[in-house]
């Protein structure tokens, strides 16, 4: 690397970009010779450091177009700004993920039969006691209603099952 992609280029980034390359095509590698694995690997390596050479030539990464964010390194270097990692309910993919399953959940649930649907709803949206499900639902007891709570589920994963099957 030279001195200017060692300005805007992490050695250990490139390292890692190498295995994160090379991992995947590791099965398909054949030793031919004891240095066989290294010579490989260099040249994934030095892949790399041409790439990461050739995005630095663009105009997007023109050096003389960066802005130093003196504010963001001050802040960081006294304390008074933190960057936290992002948490499973902030990753972006994540929200879709739980998004799109929610609405296949409560699309189960509409397809369920009224009593399963009540049941589900009383105890697990409106967070009901099982004596105010029972009374709800008008059935004799507590215990009639957390058996008619657990075949409801029983149903409903079983629909959430055939929805993905059916994908």
């Amino acid at each position: 690397m030279g001195r200017g992609l060692r300005a805007d280029a992490d050695s250990i980034d490139l390292v890692q970009a190498t295995f994160l390359k090379a991992i995947p095509l590791l099965s398909g590698f054949e030793v031919r010779h004891e240095a066989g694995l290294i010579h490989w690997l260099a040249k994934i390596a030095e892949s790399e450091i041409r790439a990461a050479a050739d995005r630095r030539r663009t105009a997007k990464r023109d050096p003389r177009r960066e802005v130093a964010w003196q504010h963001v390194r001050d802040g960081l270097e006294s304390g008074s700004l933190r960057l936290e990692p992002a948490t499973p309910e902030t990753l972006p993919l994540l929200k879709l993920e739980k998004a799109e399953f929610a609405a296949l959940v409560e699309q189960c649930i509409a397809e369920l039969p009224e009593a399963q649907r009540e049941v589900i709803l009383l105890r697990d949206y409106e967070g009901g006691s099982w004596e105010f499900v029972a009374e709800h639902l008008g059935v004799k007891s507590p215990d009639a209603a957390r058996m008619l709570y657990g075949r409801a589920k029983l149903a409903l994963v079983k629909a959430l099952r055939s929805r993905d099957r059916a994908r």
